[in-house]
């Protein structure tokens, strides 16, 4: 297996990982992400132009959303009653741990979406 790019994933803290940590543990992270904001990462965010399809058929602005089960909020929330322009069209939820995507020089999983 040979490739040329590395694609670094930063830890979420949901599930698992969040319960292992303790309050000035996970207090301490979201901190540090939230120093580490880059305003130049905003064009390229992976919410900004696809969405995430969860086995029931619903969809999530990004992956991490999916993983704590926060589904778009829009009418076009599932393949059921799916609409593109509403869909494409609906306001991104945010939430403290979109500081993850959005620190240093941002999520590498951009640059599978561009």
């Amino acid at each position: 297996f040979r490739s040329n790019h590395l694609l670094i994933f930063i830890n979420m803290p949901l599930g698992r990982f969040k319960k292992n940590l303790s309050d000035t543990e996970y207090n301490e992270y979201m901190k540090l992400l939230e120093d580490n904001f880059n305003p130049d990462t905003i064009g390229r965010l992976p919410c900004r132009g696809v969405v995430s399809l969860g086995p029931d058929g619903r969809f999530f602005d990004c992956d991490f959303y999916a993983g704590a089960d926060l589904p778009v909020k829009c009418e076009s929330a599932s393949v059921d009653n799916f609409n593109y322009d509403i869909l494409n069209n609906r306001e991104i939820a945010t939430t403290p741990s979109c500081f993850l995507c959005t620190a240093d020089q941002g999520a590498s999983c951009a640059e599978c979406h561009t």
